[in-house]
Formats: structure tokens, C-alpha cells, sequence
């Protein structure tokens, strides 16, 4: 009867185990240009690929759009969220160590001054891109007129036509989308940022959601310190 009780208990213990450890975490996101193509390509992808496999835990990616990616985490449907800016959810989180520096630039018709601040786009028609986070101070600013499209490229587009007086975009996505549309009658400064924000995965406010997030915060901080973060980051360049 002993030995019975015993391999019982060792069974319990053995599936309660096995089920620690086919613990799945669920994390959304969406497409952004450069950032995240899909599931396997994007530079944020290699860097959530790269995390995940320093924490050891196993996540699975569901991309879908901007909203709806939002939408999942603060439902409760997903465990993690990215990438998080500070205003980017409607719901409280905890955020990971910050993994990258967001800049925005404004795009100008050519041979109009630069801008560098909100209330140079105040009076303006303002080119947008669906489902991007954009600055409380950009996006709440009644005395500027927001004009959204479906993609950077369309923007572009739009402002070489004059059909939008500023296109405002991340840095990066921006430089992608004035090579991709052929563009060239527009004018910018990379040096000049309309904005600075940090960028970060999100979690809940509970205690698995915070030992994820140091778990992610470590991971973080590892890959800056022995530079993996920067190499990846530099494909950005």
C-alpha cells in the first residue's frame, strides 16, 4: 500500500511538473515597417527572439493590427504587449527594462522650414499612419488636423502630391518609406526629432506579469551590456 501511495504521489508530481513546464505565454504585436514584417523578420522580431530565448520561457507571437494587438493584452487574452510607449495602451501594465529609443522626424514639402515641435503643426494637415502610437501631444492637440493612411509609403505619397502639408513617422520606418515610395521632392532632418520615447515590452499587474518582466528586464540588459541589443539594432541604420 505504501509503495502505491508512493507511485501515485510521484505520478501527481510528475504532471504537475510536466504542466509547469508546458507553460505557453502569449504575446502580441503588430506589422510595422522594418520593425515587424512577421512572425520571423523584422528587427523587434529578433530582438523578441532574442529575449525570449535568454529567459527560456516559451512565447508564442500573435501579429495582428494595431488595435486589436491592444486590444488582446488589455483583454487578457495575451501575457505580453509590444512595443509599449508609455501612452501606446488603454489599460495599466508593467513595462521590461526600455529596448529602444523611439524618434519621430517630421516630412516637409521641399523648401519648407523643418519641424521640430508640436506647435509648428498646429493649422497643418498632418499625415498619419494607422495603427502607430503617436505622442498624447501630437494626437490630442485640437489645432492639428490628423490625416490617417494605411502605410508610411502612402504618406509619402500624399505629401509629395500635396495632398498633406507634414507627414509625421518613426525615423527609421520614414527613411524606409521615402527610399520604397521614390519620393524625392520632400525634406526632413534626422537630427531635429519631433519626439523621444522609450520602447519596451508590457505585462500585467500581477505577480507572474512582474516576474516576467524581470525576467525580460534582465534579458534586456544582458544583450546591452555584451552589445547584441545594439548589433541588432543597427539594421535599422
Amino acid at each position: 500500500m505504501k509503495s502505491c501511495a508512493f507511485l501515485i504521489c510521484w505520478l501527481l508530481c510528475c504532471r504537475v511538473s510536466s504542466a509547469q513546464e508546458e507553460k505557453i505565454y502569449r504575446a502580441s504585436t503588430l506589422q510595422i515597417p522594418l520593425f515587424i514584417e512577421d512572425e520571423e523578420h523584422g528587427v523587434f522580431i529578433e530582438v523578441f527572439q532574442e529575449v525570449v530565448k535568454r529567459v527560456g520561457e516559451r512565447v508564442e507571437l500573435i501579429i495582428s493590427s494595431g488595435n486589436r494587438s491592444k486590444k488582446m493584452f488589455c483583454d487578457g487574452d495575451v501575457d505580453i504587449y509590444f512595443p509599449a510607449l508609455e501612452n501606446s495602451l488603454t489599460c495599466s501594465f508593467v513595462s521590461s527594462a526600455p529596448f529602444y529609443r523611439k524618434e519621430e522626424i517630421v516630412f516637409v514639402p521641399e523648401g519648407s522650414p523643418i519641424i521640430s515641435d508640436i506647435a509648428q503643426l498646429e493649422g497643418k494637415l498632418v499625415g498619419v499612419t494607422k495603427g502607430y502610437s503617436y505622442g498624447a501631444g501630437l494626437v490630442s492637440n485640437s489645432k492639428i488636423d490628423l490625416d490617417y493612411a494605411d502605410s508610411d509609403v502612402l504618406n509619402m505619397r500624399k505629401l509629395s502630391k500635396g495632398r498633406i502639408q507634414a507627414f509625421v513617422v518613426e525615423t527609421q520606418s520614414g527613411l524606409k518609406a521615402l527610399q520604397e515610395s521614390g519620393v524625392t521632392n520632400v525634406a526632413y532632418d534626422v537630427k531635429k526629432p519631433l519626439s523621444a520615447r522609450a520602447t519596451y515590452f508590457a505585462f500585467h499587474e500581477t505577480d507572474e506579469g512582474r516576474a516576467l518582466a524581470e525576467k525580460f528586464s534582465n534579458a534586456i540588459e544582458a544583450m546591452i551590456s555584451d552589445g547584441t541589443l545594439q548589433t541588432i539594432l543597427n539594421n535599422t541604420q
